[in-house]
This record gives structure tokens, C-alpha cells and sequence, in this order.
């Protein structure tokens, strides 16, 4: 691999100074060379009180959020035999965040007309450059990209322009990255990204060299145009579903193509995502061992019960746990099984079904939420949804059901006047034919039946053999049966006309076997 390097975007852009010239590539130290600076440990006093304090509340919250990311993930989701796979992202070293310089004809910027926030970041990325010797300038936009993928592009055209500006960690997703909260690694140039996380495109080559599984995960101009497209018409939506709901937004993306040699080019983009407004807990964060806490639960005396544990507060432990124990000291009367129920069931359910009852699924695995608790119950009170690259979506359904179709020409051109039909048709249609991921009642199924399971099986293998024992399991599976149940009739929704159990999966079973293929938290219909 050649020994690539890249320019700091803040020296390109001193362009008043005598010392710089035209932009032209990597004068700096190569990216592999770039000092590690490790992240240092949370004052979590600053998620309670930023006021007069170096830091800002904003800072403080993406710090949280990155420590969920890199200290409770890490690939480790355990199986029956609480065997630990191994990450591969795991470490909690930083790196620069990479931008490749392009003509504004090569670059597209997706965003609802008139979205303001939209305006601050294309004003952030467009630039003029001023060459001192001659004087001329030059109309360029900054194209985000991961740190692996630039290394890729530029092998592959060593005349690309590539600078860097601020420093970024990778989150449970290698390829969606958060900025630091230090001063050294905000963005110096580039302020009016700082506060979003950044969803980039991978290239196989570039996922392979992260450790990913085969293939690429690339950002197409039409993907990135419906990340933004999905996220105002649900945002439509929202006040029909759930009071739970909070979408993180993905409405304002960038596409470019990159010239590659030989007359080729190569679509490339980023997705910028917006954070939470207050510190959420991802849910794979709640059943993974981690030394993190619960940004809810207050941490001078700890909430574990050491002598039933043995675990001090200050020493890894299991958040689910915890979050149970808070949400029982705040609800006297509340067993544990109810806490379970009532902190990752409930609120789960209830946006998935009012989502169901509209024609919308997500895939609401643990890595495509968060949970924002109150610290006055213990309990959920958002359930923060993320990717929407996941989102499933019906549109004959919601045309058969008497209801808008959100993503029409029609209801979408107001918004985005350019978009066509050939648009709309070439995300939701493969080979003329609607995909079954848009499709009802299949949908439905696999995110009831495999991404929510999934979550459920985690969370209760993660807690055992405590706080639940076996009979305790038991308890917990039937309420998780019981509630799907009451949920689906309380929004009028049909579970007959989903896939059926053969039987009655144990926890024993998918403890030994996995939950891929099976219906586990659902008891037949139609006997």
C-alpha cells in the first residue's frame, strides 16, 4: 500500500498567508502515522450541570454517546454459552476526519427545500480557494469520507485532493463516526458539523480492511437522497405513532462522484445525522459488559446491590440491570419481571405497532435504537430510532387503506422539486418488482420476530442467571408473549396474518441453537 498522507483543511484555507500555494495533495504525516490520543474517562458531573465549565453540555452528551459506542459494544454479544465474539472495531482510538476536495458540478446536497440547518452545512463545506501566487480562485466542495476509505480512493487516483479537519471515533457501525468532544479534535474549519455524526460510505475494500463482513456498504446518490426523502415524510408521520417516537434525523446528505482513471467514476457520500438533544443509551449498550453507567441514575452510591451481585458500581456490570434496579427503587411494588416488562417491552411495542398500524417497520435491532429514561421513574421516555436505511414501508398498503402515500412524486416533489418517479422506483423496486422489505405483512414479521427478538434474547441472556433465574425467565417470556398480545389488539392489529410458531421455543433452545429462523415471543393464533 503506498504511504498516503493528507493536508490539514486548515492550512489549505490560510490562503492569505505568502507559504501556502495551490491546493494539491498530502504534505502532512501519513494518516497511519497520526498520534493516538486515547478518550479520556467521563466526568459524568458535566451531564448534570455544564454551567461555568470548559466544557458544554452539547460536548458532554457526544462524549457519553461515544462511550457507549466504543466501551459497551465492541462486538460483544454473547451466545448461550456466553462465548464473546470478537470486535472489529473495537479500541478507542481517534482519527482524523477526511474530506475530499471536488468541483461543485460533482457534488449533490440533499435536504428538504427551505431546511435551514441544511443551509448551515452546505455553507460550512463550500469553499473558495485562492491561489496566493496568482490570485485566481476556485469554486470547491468538501465531500466527507471515512479515514479507510480515502486511503482507497487515493490509491486509486493519486491526483485526488484529500484534506482533513477534526478527528472522529467510530461508533458500534465502523462506518458511522462521531466527533470528539476535546478541543483538539472539533472540526477548526468545519463548525457546523460538529454537533451531527456522520454516516460514510464503504467501499469493499475499505469495509474488508475494517475487519466488516464481504461486500460494500456504499452510499449511492439514490440512497443518500431517501436517507433525507425517508426522514421528512416521517417525520410527516410522526404524530401518528407512538408518543415514544423520536427519529434521529437523516435529512440533510451529500453525494460526489470521484473520478477513478480511465474515464470512470465512483459515487461516494455522507450522511449527517443528528444527535440526540440529551445523553440516550444504544441498545446493544444495555446488555454488554462495560464500566459505562446510566446517564439517569445517579452515581455517588450506586444503585447495585453489592452483597446480591458482588459487583461494586465502579467495576463492569450489565446497564440492563441497573436500569431494572433504578426503575424498582422508584416504583415500590414493582418486581423485577414488571421492570423488564415495562422498560424494554412496552415502549418497544407500542412503536412498533402504531408504526405497523400505518404501514411503517424498522428494523429495531439493538444497534438501530437508543433509550432516553427519566431519572424520575427509571422508566423509557423516548426510543430514540436510528438508520433509516432499515425502515420499511408500504405504499399499495397505505393507497388501499385510504392513506397518503408519503412517498409519492406528489407528496414528496414539494420538498425535493427535482425528484422523478425513476427515482422513487430504483430504492423500493428491484428488477420492476417492489421488494419484500416494502412489502406487508412480511415486514412486519421480521422485525416482530427477528430484530425485536433479538433484543429481548440479548437482554435476558445478558441478566442471567441474575437477577433472573429460570423460573424468572419463564415469567419474562410470557409476559413478552402477553404483551405482544394486548399490544397488537389495542392498536387493531391482526396477528393472524403473520407467520405462526410451530411450537413453543425454551430458552434453553435458542440458548443453544440462536434465534435466527425461529418465533420465539409469540404464541400461535390459530388454535
Amino acid at each position: 500500500m503506498p504511504n498516503v498522507s493528507f493536508r490539514s483543511v486548515s492550512n489549505l484555507f490560510k490562503t492569505r498567508s505568502n507559504d501556502v500555494t495551490s491546493a494539491t495533495p498530502a504534505v502532512t504525516k501519513p494518516v497511519s502515522d497520526m498520534p493516538a490520543t486515547r478518550l479520556p474517562p467521563l466526568d459524568t458531573t458535566l451531564l448534570k450541570d455544564a454551567a461555568g465549565r470548559h466544557i458544554n453540555a452539547e460536548r458532554s452528551m457526544r462524549s457519553q454517546s461515544i462511550r457507549y459506542e466504543l466501551n459497551a459494544n465492541n462486538g460483544r454479544y454473547a451466545d448461550g454459552k456466553r462465548n464473546v465474539a470478537q470486535s472489529m472495531n473495537a479500541g478507542n482510538t481517534p482519527h482524523p476526519m477526511h474530506f475530499v476536495i471536488l468541483p461543485p458540478d460533482a457534488v449533490k446536497f440533499f435536504a428538504p427545500a427551505g431546511d435551514t440547518e441544511a443551509a448551515k452545512i452546505l455553507a460550512t463545506l463550500q469553499r473558495t480557494l485562492t491561489d496566493p501566487k496568482t490570485g485566481k480562485q476556485e469554486q470547491v466542495v468538501l465531500l466527507p469520507v471515512h479515514w479507510e476509505e480515502a486511503k482507497v480512493l487515493a490509491e486509486k487516483n493519486p491526483a485526488l485532493r484529500i484534506v482533513t479537519d477534526g478527528e472522529v471515533y467510530a461508533s458500534a457501525s465502523p462506518r458511522s463516526l462521531f466527533f470528539g468532544p476535546m478541543a483538539g479534535q472539533v472540526p477548526q474549519e468545519l463548525a457546523a458539523i460538529e454537533s451531527y455524526s456522520v454516516k460514510t460510505g464503504l467501499s469493499a475494500e475499505a469495509y474488508k480492511r475494517l475487519g466488516g463482513l464481504g461486500g460494500s456498504r456504499e452510499l449511492n446518490y439514490n440512497d443518500l437522497l431517501f436517507a433525507s426523502a425517508l426522514s421528512h415524510a416521517m417525520e410527516r408521520l410522526k404524530p401518528l405513532f407512538s408518543p415514544y417516537v423520536e427519529f434521529q434525523s437523516e435529512a440533510r446528505t451529500i453525494a460526489g462522484r470521484i473520478p477513478q482513471g480511465a474515464g470512470e467514476t465512483v459515487e461516494v457520500g455522507a450522511i449527517f445525522r443528528e444527535l440526540p438533544k440529551t445523553p440516550t443509551v444504544p441498545g446493544f449498550a444495555l446488555f454488554s459488559e462495560t464500566t459505562e453507567s446510566l446517564p439517569h441514575v445517579p452515581q455517588k452510591t450506586g444503585v447495585v446491590d453489592v452483597s446480591r451481585t458482588g459487583v461494586p458500581t465502579d467495576r463492569k456490570r450489565i446497564l440492563a440491570t441497573e436500569a431494572i434496579d433504578f426503575a424498582v427503587s422508584k416504583n415500590p411494588g414493582m418486581t423485577r419481571e414488571q421492570a423488564f416488562l415495562k422498560l424494554f417491552v412496552e415502549p418497544l411495542l407500542d412503536v412498533f405497532f402504531t408504526m405497523a398500524k400505518e404501514g411503517v417497520t424498522m428494523e429495531l435491532h439493538p444497534q438501530n435504537f437508543s433509550l432516553k429514561f427519566s431519572p424520575d421513574t427509571g422508566l423509557v421516555e423516548k426510543v430514540v430510532i436510528r438508520d433509516l436505511h432499515g425502515l420499511g414501508y408500504d405504499a399499495a398498503w397505505r393507497k388501499q387503506n385510504g392513506k397518503e402515500d408519503v412517498m409519492s412524486v406528489e407528496s414528496l416533489r414539494p420538498a425535493y422539486p427535482d425528484i422523478t418517479q425513476e427515482d422513487i422506483n430504483g430504492y423500493f423496486m428491484r428488477n420492476g418488482e417492489i421488494r419484500d422489505r416494502y412489502k406487508l405483512p412480511s415486514m412486519v414479521s421480521s422485525t416482530l420476530d427477528f430484530f425485536m427478538s433479538t433484543f429481548f434474547y440479548q437482554l435476558l441472556n445478558s441478566t442471567t442467571p441474575q437477577p433472573f433465574d429460570a423460573k424468572q425467565i419463564e415469567s419474562v417470556m410470557n409476559g413478552i408473549k402477553g404483551k405482544i398480545v394486548s399490544e397488537a389488539a389495542r392498536h387493531d392489529f391482526d396477528l393472524g396474518q403473520l407467520p405462526q410458531p410451530k411450537g413453543n421455543s425454551t430458552y434453553g433452545a435458542i440458548a443453544d441453537s440462536g434465534i435466527r429462523g425461529k418465533i420465539v415471543f409469540r404464541n400461535r393464533t390459530d388454535i
